[in-house]
């Protein structure tokens, strides 16, 4: 499922990424992909993680988590707690990054969550 899920999200596929409920899990796990914040959310959880490098580090911990009872709540709180201020650049790349999306469906989101 993993490489399906990366597939899609690097194809611009959100309609059809979406269609899984899983790929929620790989959508918050990827909210927290920068290297600090998985080396902080698997200390924070307690996980044991073998790989170092971060691809890596992204497919172990959602192999982990799909098989973790409440893990998307585990995110969320970790989200909740560690994301809730983009610095100005931070702020300025993610508009970028929304700005390179042909499409997206805010819609479709809401409905199926």
């Amino acid at each position: 499922m993993f490489s399906k899920f990366k597939n899609l999200f690097d194809n611009n596929k959100m309609f059809e990424l979406l269609q899984d409920e899983r790929s929620v899990l790989w959508l918050k796990l990827r909210a927290i992909s920068r290297k600090e914040l998985f080396n902080k959310f698997i200390q924070n959880n307690g996980f044991n993680v073998k790989n170092s490098k971060q691809n890596e580090i992204f497919e172990e911990l959602y192999a982990i988590l799909q098989n973790k009872n409440k893990a998307s709540d585990l995110l969320d709180d970790f989200i909740r707690d560690n994301l809730n201020v983009l610095s100005e650049a931070e702020e300025e790349s993610l508009v970028s990054e929304l700005y390179k999306l042909k499409y997206f469906d805010w819609a479709e989101i809401i409905k199926t969550h």
